[in-house]
């Protein structure tokens, strides 16, 4: 018992060390410090750490991922965000306004998101987004601005 209680202790020192401690000039949080000892070397740049069950105090091996790059560990997220809606994260979606589970479908496609290639808004609210919009005179707003930024190019 006593071996055990001195290897806890040798290990929670060890953490401390690397939370306070920059490695090669960087800073880095337990659970990234744990992810490069599990893998062997530093992380490839880019990388991330994501917790497997959103506890950000959890940092046992079995509950960490390594992720390749930022837009992977949003797809993570995305996923299991889904999955805790009760969806399927291979056909459904969460519509962030309204928090309703939906069909992939009904979103729009969008170039610009890597994670998923949709929208995080629903056609539905999507539309309800636009009318306020429209209504509280957002598209005079803009085209005001469009003009002021357009007359000010010219002049130059």
């Amino acid at each position: 018992a006593a071996f055990s209680v001195f290897r806890l202790v040798l290990e929670l020192v060890r953490l401390a060390f690397f939370t306070r401690r920059a490695l090669g000039g960087r800073g880095v949080g337990v659970h990234v410090a744990i992810a490069e000892t599990a893998l062997g070397k530093r992380l490839p740049r880019g990388a991330e750490v994501h917790h497997v069950d959103g506890d950000k105090d959890n940092n046992r091996n079995a509950n960490l991922v390594i992720c390749q790059d930022n837009t992977y560990h949003k797809l993570l997220h995305i996923r299991a965000e889904v999955v805790r809606a009760g969806g399927n994260p291979n056909t459904n979606r969460v519509c962030r306004p309204c928090g309703q589970c939906k069909p992939l479908e009904a979103f729009s496609r969008h170039r610009g998101k890597k994670a998923l290639g949709r929208t995080s808004a629903c056609l539905e609210c999507s539309r309800e987004a636009f009318k306020r919009w429209w209504n509280a005179g957002g598209a005079q707003k803009h085209g005001e601005r469009r003009r002021q930024r357009l007359g000010r190019r010219k002049r130059s």
